[in-house]
């Protein structure tokens, strides 16, 4: 065996060493024991480089599971927590709802009391300081609970459930909701700027954009955590051409040019493990992506980063949903009605029949059991208010009733609702699409529809 032959037949061994199986040796026509030998070692190569090959493929089909398993896990968590914030939502809109009737008649009540008191005879003008100072208390809690009802409605945006159909919304109305539930993220590290551009719709899925902004928002309140600087992050929107973009940016120290588009892939993360999965942007180009659209990573005006995420305008407008407000179509009128309320929290059908006895004969059943029960006997009324969500029997199977008992009640049936928590609930709300009065309750809104309530039919 001559050296030449030996050192070739080492030098691919080698390389087989070193995982490289892509070297052959050469045969000659002389067909001897070399030759021999170096035909074995390259069938051998044959099948380890196949063997390499099938494992490389494996492993990255494993890495691919790995990384859609670990999205799959969080997108479940964050549905969990829609679901959770929806829940909480509903529960607290029924307190929200009677204290906000609470203060609303009663400051009604002490505007009466101030006019029959006029200004004359002794004290009065000592009672009238008195009364001043409980107005402003009152105003003060009507402050608070209207505070209280904006960060229940951004709750009820953005855990509200699509049902995995997309449909047509506002990216800034989901934009000002998600910034909203971020604040605490930002709070004590930067200010907050919104610049919304008035952006034409878009079709997609109002949880997962809200989740997609969310991450943006902390991601970029973590970025100027840990300087004592002034800090802002800025959000806005435009129009550009057939897309609706959203950027999101900071004023922090930025990202290394090396690593802008790694930011993007699954489990990378500049954070401290106990902080960071590396899913968050990964999770933001995914949302895009799905969206039709596509998330990319710059350096900003503001020397941190930047993140733009582009998602196609809506094609063409879809008809607008009957307004579910009485509010723009509610003609006030001046006869008393008869008005049944239907709800299973004690303190919201008193305040609800306070707010509204003085103008209109209010009856009350507390459980959707004893409204069935009531209108089998007595359906002599002008307009029925009725809870959505009881335990039992609830607002949809009250509808239900009255569309084989009582069709002509249906027009003047209200629904009043914290929240579609079910899917009973949800999929009532997308078929009939009654007339509805969010809670907590507004109640101009309530003697507007109690005043006339033929006006929305």
């Amino acid at each position: 065996m001559s050296d030449d032959r030996l050192d070739a037949i080492l030098e691919v061994l080698m390389s087989y060493a070193r995982q490289d199986f892509s070297p052959r040796l050469a045969v000659s026509e002389r067909r001897d024991e070399v030759d021999a030998i170096a035909t074995g070692i390259n069938l051998l190569a044959e099948e380890l480089d196949g063997e390499v090959a099938s494992r490389r493929e494996l492993e990255s089909a494993y890495d691919r599971l790995k990384t859609t398993q670990a999205q799959l896990g969080v997108a479940e968590k964050f549905a969990a927590i829609g679901q959770l914030a929806n829940g909480v939502a509903h529960e607290l809109n029924n307190p929200a709802a009677w204290v906000l009737l609470g203060v609303d008649a009663a400051r009604r009540r002490l505007a009466h009391v101030r006019g029959l008191l006029g200004s004359d005879g002794p004290g009065a003008a000592r009672v009238a300081a008195e009364l001043a100072v409980i107005d402003d208390a009152l105003t003060d809690a009507h402050a608070g609970m209207e505070r209280m009802r904006a960060v229940i409605n951004d709750l009820r945006t953005l855990s509200r459930a699509d049902a995995e159909v997309p449909v047509e919304l506002d990216l800034d109305e989901v934009v000002r909701s998600a910034c909203q539930l971020a604040r605490p993220a930002y709070l004590s590290v930067a200010r907050l700027v919104l610049d919304l551009g008035s952006v034409p719709p878009i079709i997609g899925d109002r949880g997962r954009l809200g989740q997609l902004v969310t991450n943006l928002v902390i991601n970029a309140a973590y970025a100027v955590a840990d300087s004592s600087n002034e800090h802002e992050i800025a959000v806005t929107t435009r129009a550009d051409g057939d897309d609706v973009v959203l950027a999101v940016e900071d004023s922090g120290p930025g990202i290394p040019e090396e690593l802008l588009e790694r930011v993007f892939e699954p489990y990378f993360t500049t954070k401290p493990s106990e902080v960071g999965t590396g899913l968050g942007l990964a999770l933001v180009r995914k949302i895009a992506e799905s969206h039709g659209g596509t998330a990319r990573i710059s350096r900003g005006t503001r020397r941190g980063a930047r993140v733009e995420v582009r998602i196609p305008r809506a094609r063409c407008e879809t008809p607008a949903p009957p307004p579910a407000s009485p509010q723009s179509v509610v003609r006030v009128g001046a006869r008393k009605n008869r008005v049944l309320i239907v709800d299973d929290e004690p303190m919201l059908l008193r305040a609800l029949a306070s707010a509204i006895g003085d103008s209109h004969d209010v009856v009350t059943a507390l459980g959707g059991q004893a409204g069935i029960e009531l209108l089998a006997k007595d359906r002599a009324f002008d307009l029925v208010l009725c809870d959505l969500q009881m335990p039992g029997v609830d607002g949809v199977a009250i509808y239900e009733s009255l569309a084989s008992s009582a069709p002509a009640l249906l027009p003047r049936f209200v629904v009043m609702s914290g929240g579609a928590v079910t899917s009973r609930a949800a999929q009532f709300l997308d078929k009939v699409r009654p007339c509805m009065l969010d809670k907590p309750i507004d109640i101009d809104q309530v003697l507007a529809v109690a005043a006339d309530p033929r006006a929305h039919t």
